[in-house]
């Protein structure tokens, strides 16, 4: 049986210093037959790992499971899918010889990224082609860049430089050609991470347009989850407008009042939130009342205790899939803290409620946060790991509470992320 992984690194700092010197043989010594024995095995565990299917609904639909195929086909991804599995392997293992045998071929896999971009896209003499379509191994390569610098970081951050490629590429690649079923999963983890991105520096992501939401809706069994995507991805905008009101009060130019137009469509952002959150838990009761037992009088379960599995489970690790409650808990976080910091476009009454909803729903996160460090503390890989910080990140940002600010932040400091 492979180890289990460990909980994330502290230190996302470089690693120098951190090997032993024992000694180990490099996989690159090993008979051919064996090698690839290795590699499969390597390969297996990260994606079993990192790919494993949402509990109880059936076959889960992963991007990863195309990484077998461009193993033995695809000379640009080979290295990187060698260079992470290695390092997920080496993590988990505690293994230093299979650590610098992950770095070497991450070496690798820089280099003939490098080139490869380099030759298809150049623009010396005009020779580029406008039209040129990123393939899904170029974007599957920037995917596992990326995880290696989550798994095995070379500096603090670094897995952002692989993120932005990635989504650069699938910029470039367009709604129109994300017909493939592997485009579409990308497309699908993409959004998830751009979520986090766009809401932590306030930038508006470029996967956000209705295209890319078409996109993904066109995807058997994505839509509902494509939906509350897009909610969170329209939030930034509105999250840089309250930013610059705050700067205009202050003095600077202006009086930081909120238009008419702009609480319009705010008003109707809320409206289309509220939809999808009635419609996300009617669908849940029904699968309730469903799975219930033939008496009828055993009790309606309340809200709060309705979920039925911890972020580690929903979460995965490939970004395919999330945990939708909790996506919808922290949307409602940030629009509670954009409505209390619209001063004056909503009633005091309002402005209660949405505070009273604002700290129901934080109390949910954290809780929710607490029971999976709990029961399963091992359970969250690099992969789920990032998204076991986004709602954190969500609470310990925009919670008008001081203590659950708090809480949240001792959690981020606990599981080694908050300088991620």
């Amino acid at each position: 049986m492979l180890p289990q992984p460990k909980p994330p690194h502290s230190d996302l700092g470089p690693r120098s210093g951190k090997l032993t010197a024992t000694r180990h043989n490099s996989l690159s010594q090993y008979e051919p037959s064996q090698a690839l024995a290795f590699e499969q095995m390597f390969m297996s565990n990260f994606i079993s790992s990192f790919a494993h299917p949402l509990l109880g609904d059936g076959k889960h639909q992963s991007w990863m499971q195309y990484l077998p195929a461009f193993l033995s086909n695809c000379d640009l991804v080979r290295p990187s899918i060698r260079a992470t599995t290695l390092a997920y392997y080496a993590y988990c293992a505690h293994d230093p010889a299979i650590e610098r045998e992950a770095d070497r071929w991450y070496m690798v896999a820089l280099s003939r990224q490098r080139a490869w971009l380099s030759a298809r896209y150049s623009p010396k003499a005009g020779t580029v082609d406008q039209d040129l379509i990123p393939t899904d191994q170029e974007i599957c390569t920037s995917m596992m860049l990326l995880y290696f610098e989550l798994i095995q970081p070379t500096a603090v951050a670094s897995w952002m430089k692989h993120f932005s490629g990635a989504c650069r590429l699938m910029e470039l690649r367009r709604p129109m050609n994300c017909r493939t079923a592997i485009s579409k999963l990308l497309l699908q983890s993409l959004r998830v991470l751009n979520v986090r991105h766009s809401i932590k520096f306030r930038i508006p992501s470029p996967l956000a347009s209705v295209d890319w939401y078409e996109a993904i809706q066109a995807q058997d069994g994505t839509g509902s989850e494509g939906e509350i995507l897009d909610i969170l991805l329209a939030l930034p905008t509105y999250l840089s407008a309250t930013s610059n009101r705050f700067m205009e009060s202050s003095g600077v130019t202006g009086h930081g009042t909120t238009s008419l137009a702009e609480k319009s469509r705010l008003v109707n952002l809320i409206e289309r939130f509220n939809q999808y959150d009635r419609r996300y838990f009617k669908e849940c009761d029904e699968s309730l009342a469903l799975s219930r037992d033939s008496d009828a009088a055993k009790p309606r379960l309340p809200e709060s205790n309705r979920r039925k599995t911890q972020w580690s489970d929903n979460g995965g690790g490939d970004f395919c899939n999330f945990d939708i409650e909790t996506m919808l808990d922290s949307a409602m976080v940030i629009i509670a803290h954009l409505i209390l910091s619209q001063y004056d476009a909503w009633s005091p009454v309002e402005k209660i409620s949405f505070l009273n909803e604002q700290d129901r729903r934080s109390t949910s996160i954290l809780q929710n946060a607490a029971r999976t460090l709990e029961e399963n503390p091992e359970g969250l890989n690099p992969g789920a790991c990032l998204q076991f910080v986004f709602p954190l990140e969500a609470v310990a940002t925009f919670s008008c509470d001081a203590t659950k600010r708090d809480a949240a932040q001792d959690v981020l400091d606990r599981i080694g992320w908050a300088r991620l």
